[in-house]
């Protein structure tokens, strides 16, 4: 017999090669001997079978019979033993998985729609979605340019004039990045401005700050009676004795959106509807009494499946001065 020097395994004399480990380092083997010193002959010592998968004298395994077992670094591969076949068409498989959740991503959850229109309890809560915001002042905005999505009156106007002015806007506004100065009115509790993608509603009291920050930003803004601020009701000024056709631009679930009563309604009621779903800011748009004969809100938007303009209030105001206009 003979002992593998890589693993102390007894091999046949006429071995080659270990049993065990497949090394081919040998120490020859002493014969046994007897009493006297004599080898024994009749002595037969039968031969090892190979281990099948450990060594009972290492409890190593065998080289050889792990080739396939794939153990890297003393890791073992998550999928041992697949033909490559079988491998790539797992991959593709995970792979098909993988654009379909990023198509769910992208498509899904993209709105099917320039405005989403939606009913909310006596609310028409309209979402454009929109690239960019204009305050566009002096003209209106034809609802034949199919790149608006949404466009509707914002601040006061004072006099019924053909000649537009500025100071004819109720309140100091900001339009293409310059600030203008307008007429001081006592509905004007709050401000709206809109730069670099962010919004902000404030209180009267900072509405130059505010404003003078948004025209040095390219931005936009305007004022009017503020009803919601950080979620609570603020001291708006616009009567509640009277009906109207409601109408303000709200923060809801962090977007922005131009929320209207669906029928007349009072102001009080209207301002504990939009609580009642979330607005946490709320700042008046132009309204309309109900059944008035002279409208100030007229307005339109613009959905995917239908390109021409949707009107909400299709009677024109031949004296309007400002417009709030959402573009795709």
């Amino acid at each position: 017999m003979k002992t593998c020097k890589q693993c102390g395994f007894q091999n046949e004399d006429n071995r080659t090669m270990c049993y065990n480990c497949g090394s081919t380092n040998f120490v020859a083997q002493q014969p046994t001997s007897n009493t006297s010193g004599r080898e024994t002959e009749d002595t037969v010592v039968p031969p090892r079978q190979p281990e099948r998968e450990h060594s009972h004298t290492t409890g190593k395994r065998r080289e050889q019979s792990r080739s396939n077992t794939s153990r890297t670094a003393g890791k073992v591969e998550w999928w041992p033993e697949l033909p490559d076949k079988v491998k790539t068409g797992s991959m593709v498989a995970l792979a098909l998985v993988g654009a379909v959740i990023v198509a769910y991503i992208i498509f899904w959850q993209i709105p099917d729609s320039l405005t989403t229109v939606k009913k909310v309890d006596n609310l028409m809560v309209y979402t454009p979605h929109y690239s960019h915001v204009e305050f566009v002042v002096e003209s209106e905005p034809s609802p034949d340019n199919d790149s608006i999505i949404f466009c509707a009156a914002a601040s006061l106007t004072g006099e019924k004039s053909e000649e537009f002015k500025h100071n004819n806007i109720a309140g100091n506004h900001v339009s293409d990045g310059m600030f203008y100065n307008g007429y001081k009115s006592p509905y004007n509790t709050g401000v709206f401005t809109l730069a670099d993608g962010e919004w902000t509603f404030g209180m009267a009291s900072d509405a130059d700050s505010l404003l003078l920050v948004a025209a040095r930003k390219d931005g936009i803004g305007f004022m009017h009676d503020l009803l919601i601020y950080n979620g609570a009701v603020n001291s708006y000024r616009t009567k509640n004795s009277r009906p109207l056709e409601c109408r303000a631009l709200c923060d809801l679930d962090g977007k922005l959106r131009v929320i209207d009563s669906a029928e007349p309604m009072l102001m009080g009621d209207y301002v504990n509807a939009l609580l009642k779903i979330g607005v946490k800011n709320a700042i008046c748009m132009q309204m309309n009494e109900a059944g008035g004969k002279d409208p100030w809100n007229h307005s339109w938007y613009r959905t995917t499946d239908r390109p021409d303009p949707i009107f909400i209030q299709d009677k024109q105001q031949r004296y309007g001065t400002n417009w709030l206009t959402f573009y795709k």
